[in-house]
């Protein structure tokens, strides 16, 4: 059985990896959608691209994981213990959100 600063150590790590993970997806997402965009309206410059993220309705749906991702990033930077419960507290609920956003 784990000790307690094992069990500490492990879900941090537990989320720092997830989040790794989804900035990967987030990138491909962003890539696919970015892909869809131009091949209607032509292609798009970085910077262009940057600003249709914000604000265009076409990219609106990748808000949630966005902010998911910095839910992660504020958890991990916490002084709060990494916990179960705080994981279900801070992330599941975007999570939620996330999914159901895009289904």
């Amino acid at each position: 059985m784990l000790n307690t600063l094992e069990h500490r150590i492990t879900q941090h790590q537990l989320l720092a990896d997830t989040r790794i993970k989804l900035l990967h997806l987030h990138k491909l997402l962003l890539d696919t959608e970015r892909i869809r965009y131009e091949q209607v309206r032509g292609q798009v410059s970085k910077g262009e691209l940057l600003q249709l993220v914000i604000n265009h309705d076409q990219f609106a749906w990748l808000h949630h994981l966005s902010e998911l991702i910095v839910q992660i990033d504020e958890l991990i930077h916490s002084d709060e213990t990494i916990t179960s419960k705080a994981i279900a507290h801070h992330i599941l609920p975007g999570l939620g959100k996330t999914v159901n956003n895009r289904i």
